[in-house]
This record gives structure tokens, C-alpha cells and sequence, in this order.
């Protein structure tokens, strides 16, 4: 079963019972029509602005231990504020090749819990 959006915000909801915590790993079952791995780590910084880095897997439905695709994402913060992201994902897209991709990502949060603005990537460090 698909892990919606919603689920993951009443799952983030719940962050600040955990105030320390760093790193947030998510493995979940996916559909290639779900959000992308880049927002998920975007939604989950949204509600805990204070990470220093979150992984993503996605896992196939019906054979969860075959990961279709993961993610790790560093954040670099100045002041408690994430600034940017340097991005690693590889995976097996519905078409095309397998990809493995490094790049930085500009994050923009706003407000007390900040609604995540996407800004383009900056520089593409690797694309094989």
C-alpha cells in the first residue's frame, strides 16, 4: 500500500515530541504518480527545520524489500536556517534509464512552521 502525503503530515505532526533528532530515514511503499523524492524531503523539512540530513526510499508495492528508488538529502543550515540541500538520488524511473544524480537544491522556508518554496537547482554536479 502507497504511503500518501496526508499520512506523512500526520506522521510529521508528530515531530516535536522528538526535539534532538538529526537524521529521519522514511521507507515507504510508492507510486510512480506520488509526489517526488525531492518534496517528500522538502515536506518533511517543512515540519522539522532543524534536520541534518533525511534519506528516502521508495520501495515497490507489491515487493517491498525491491527499492525502486532513494534519496539522501544534507542539509546546510546557517543559524538554525536550512539554506540548501545537497542532493544524491539514484534509482529506476517508470521510463528511461536507471539514473544517479548529485545536485544542490536553494530552499526557502518562511514563517514559524515556513511553507517550502522550490527555487530551481543551482548547479548539476553529476547526472550519469
Amino acid at each position: 500500500m502507497s504511503f500518501p502525503v496526508k499520512s506523512l503530515r500526520q506522521l510529521l505532526s508528530q515531530m516535536d515530541w522528538l526535539p534532538d533528532l538529526k537524521h529521519f530515514s522514511l521507507t515507504k511503499g510508492h507510486r510512480y504518480k506520488d509526489e517526488s523524492m525531492l518534496d517528500s524531503a522538502l515536506l518533511i523539512l517543512r515540519f522539522k527545520p532543524t534536520l541534518e540530513q533525511i534519506n528516502i526510499r521508495w520501495a515497490r508495492e507489491t515487493a517491498p524489500n525491491h527499492l525502486k528508488q532513494e534519496g539522501t538529502y544534507d542539509i546546510i543550515s546557517k543559524l538554525g536556517q536550512p539554506l540548501y540541500i545537497m542532493v544524491h538520488e539514484q534509482g529506476i524511473p517508470l521510463l528511461g534509464r536507471p539514473f544517479d544524480r548529485e545536485y544542490k537544491h536553494i530552499v526557502s522556508l518562511s514563517g514559524l512552521m515556513g511553507s517550502v518554496k522550490q527555487l530551481p537547482v543551482v548547479q548539476m554536479l553529476r547526472n550519469r
